[in-house]
């Protein structure tokens, strides 16, 4: 399923690893910005709407991609490997609450740990929001510009398994 689409889309993002700041871990969400950029939007081949993943790691110093892959719009596959510096999700058009992430999205940082960023494709510049988990298991998340300047954490409000 789409794998002309993410072959095309490996080049792209390849040509575009972006050499790494001298801000700390806090700059990340300007370095992956223009990733962002250039995949909201990119079909995948798929004849129905995909969520595409992608999982960063530095590498000499640049940002690149080392994993990518698709999923079902809101859900979260067991085979996106491990570890890595961030994991990145472009959401599909449609449907979503477009003012924050779902909460789904919060859950996955919540259980595993790994820095998030959502990226939205209904509209351009694509919002983005970065997620992240704090001591104590609590999730903050900020939106990120489209300049890449990261705007303030904000506490998400989650709603219960239940009432969903």
């Amino acid at each position: 399923m789409g794998m002309r689409w993410m072959n095309h889309f490996a080049a792209l993002v390849l040509i575009a690893a972006m050499p790494a700041t001298a801000q700390a871990q806090d700059g990340l969400g300007r370095e992956l910005r223009g990733f962002a950029d250039i995949t909201a939007g990119q079909r995948t081949g798929s004849a129905t709407p995909v969520d595409k993943l992608l999982r960063f790691d530095r590498r000499d110093g640049h940002v690149v991609v080392t994993t990518i892959a698709v999923a079902p719009p809101g859900e979260w596959p067991d085979y996106l490997p491990e570890g890595g510096i961030a994991v990145m999700r472009t959401r599909a058009a449609g449907g979503q609450d477009n003012l924050m992430p779902p909460d789904t999205d919060f859950e996955f940082v919540r259980r595993t740990g790994r820095r998030l960023f959502v990226v939205g494709e209904w509209t351009r510049p694509a919002p983005m929001w970065e997620i992240i988990r704090e001591a104590g298991n609590n999730v903050r998340f900020r939106p990120i510009g489209a300049d890449g300047t990261p705007g303030q954490w904000l506490t998400p409000v989650i709603a219960p398994e239940g009432a969903r």
